[in-house]
């Protein structure tokens, strides 16, 4: 099995048993958020109507916070299963946040 391959499995899984990432802290508090945070505060180009490519979005929680905050998203993720989560979440918030699971070529990526 290629290391992206187990990926949907393992938040097939995690989702199933109630979790909403891939690790096990709140939604709206990744991982990356105080870094992300640091960047709108202070970069030229955190500018509101941006677009923004999130790659390896998961179930889409920067996504939806950078969508929240006036971002054009789209997020990437090799899983079906977090992509159809982030979808869930972002519907219920009103967000125009956008999810898709990239196409593999033949040689499977």
């Amino acid at each position: 099995m290629r290391y992206f391959e187990s990926h949907e499995p393992i938040y097939a899984h995690r989702l199933a048993s109630g979790a909403q990432g891939w690790d096990d802290g709140a939604y709206d508090a990744p991982a990356l958020r105080e870094q992300v945070a640091h960047w709108l505060a202070t970069s030229p180009a955190a500018q509101p109507n941006s677009r923004i490519l999130e790659l390896g979005c998961g179930t889409g929680a920067l996504s939806c916070m950078l969508s929240q905050r006036g971002f054009e998203v789209t997020g990437l993720d090799i899983s079906q299963s977090a992509i159809a989560f982030a979808r869930t979440v972002a519907m219920q918030r009103g967000l125009e946040a956008r999810f898709a699971v990239p196409e593999r070529n033949d040689a499977g990526f």
